[in-house]
């Protein structure tokens, strides 16, 4: 088995990276990482490929699957899940909203 895209080396300085706690392993396995969006969560599916999965708007689903590139795994109508290569994320985060990592704000002790 190929090693996954790890997302936290690759996304992990803009977006908000998880660990899918359903998933049983290792704490730091690439393949238990996800990217927190506003519509869903993107993961790991392969060496050089991406996963999507939309939490229930039909809207959303509708856009992600007219993306050119994605595969669609599964649509219901409501929620899709969809695997993509990495060079479609620019376009998949569009969709997405993937959360961003909150600014650090300098300490009060630095002001003093």
């Amino acid at each position: 088995m190929t090693a996954p895209i790890n997302l936290l080396h690759a996304f992990g300085h803009k977006w908000r990276v998880a660990i899918d706690a359903s998933v049983g392993g290792d704490r730091h396995d690439p393949w238990r990482q996800v990217v927190v969006c506003r519509h869903g969560f993107v993961y790991p599916a392969g060496s050089d490929l991406l996963g999507a999965a939309t939490n229930g708007s039909n809207a959303v689903s509708k856009k992600l699957c007219e993306i050119e590139g994605v595969k669609v795994v599964r649509n219901d109508g409501q929620a899709a899940n969809v695997i993509f290569p990495r060079a479609q994320m620019r376009f998949v985060q569009r969709v997405m909203k993937p959360r961003r990592v909150p600014k650090r704000l300098p300490s009060k002790k630095s002001h003093l």
